[in-house]
């Protein structure tokens, strides 16, 4: 009765948290340029004017240099992300030349209520021997103090509450490859959950679907998502309740069919379909036992199991 009632609460609770979620958008700050020139070919401009919302792409490419500039921002249930992708390349001649103006994007990121998060910022260079260093980096806040730059570590992380008040990340860089040589750089934003989770496999799964199960940004709970092509019903459990299912699937994984969790929830789900299951803190502490039964015409199959901790 005690475990019937804790779920319940739990997805009752979970039922408005839907609407809780994390946006991501990504906007031209001011007018960004590249260009590419070689001996005997006019120079190649791409310009993107200031303002432009959404992913970007912008070449310019003659015979022996090459500038591409890209830029996207996404969320998903359990992540958001942006990005922008640099690359000056010249191929052959000393006198040809890839580069860009300065230019900057900004990063928004809002959440429908506050949710506790872990923005992540990074900086990834690969450059050819004796390349400069693009001038870059990322200020979180957009406050002028810029916690990315040259001279960082790749990554910097903080832990903030987003909320309905849009947060400004400010990207930053400029290239510049004169003669022979690469330079690649990758400027990026990520903002995961932070929910007291502790998500961990349990038993291996005699099919070959797949089940992920990852932390979310709605009611601080987790999300799972399945590939597969067959119908599967996702079995959730406040304990462990081992059932071996007949004969496994061909082909499969070699595994036993396991069944680890009891069945206190069964919830249907297909081809790239995802569930959510909010985690409020008046469940908490929770354990939850979470695995997938493949409904295949080979028969019954299992997917890794998993414990999903809530503190």
């Amino acid at each position: 009765m005690r475990a019937a009632a804790t779920i319940c609460s739990s997805l009752l609770l979970a039922a408005p948290s839907f609407a809780q979620t994390v946006t991501a958008s990504i906007t031209t700050a001011n007018q960004l340029e590249v260009h590419a020139s070689s001996p005997g070919w006019p120079v190649q401009n791409g310009i993107t004017p200031p303002n432009t919302a959404g992913f970007g792409i912008s070449i310019a490419q003659t015979p022996n240099a090459e500038m591409r500039s890209e830029w996207d921002a996404f969320a998903h249930p359990f992540e958001a992300r942006a990005s922008w992708r640099q690359r000056a390349a010249v191929y052959a001649s000393p006198a040809s030349l890839a580069w860009t103006a300065p230019g900057d994007l900004l990063v928004s990121l809002q959440a429908t209520v506050a949710v506790p998060v872990v923005i992540e910022l990074s900086h990834v260079l690969a450059a050819s021997a004796g390349a400069a260093v693009p001038a870059h980096g990322i200020d979180l806040g957009d406050d002028g103090s810029f916690e990315i730059d040259e001279l960082s570590p790749p990554t910097f992380a903080l832990s903030v509450v987003l909320g309905s008040t849009p947060l400004a990340i400010r990207l930053r860089s400029q290239l510049v490859q004169v003669g022979t040589g690469v330079i690649e750089l990758e400027l990026g934003v990520r903002v995961l959950p932070q929910n007291n989770l502790s998500i961990n496999a349990a038993v291996a799964g005699c099919a070959l679907d797949s089940l992920f199960v990852q932390p979310s940004f709605a009611g601080r709970g987790f999300a799972t998502q399945m590939l597969t092509i067959h119908p599967t019903v996702l079995v959730l459990g406040l304990g462990v309740q081992p059932v071996t299912l007949p004969a496994p699937p061909s082909p499969g994984s070699g595994f036993p069919c396991l069944l680890l969790p009891s069945p206190d929830l069964l919830v249907l789900t297909g081809f790239a379909q995802g569930f959510e299951l909010a985690l409020p803190a008046a469940v908490r502490p929770l354990t939850l036992w979470v695995q997938g039964v493949v409904v295949a015409p080979a028969g019954l199959g299992t997917t890794t199991g998993y414990s999903v901790t809530a503190f």
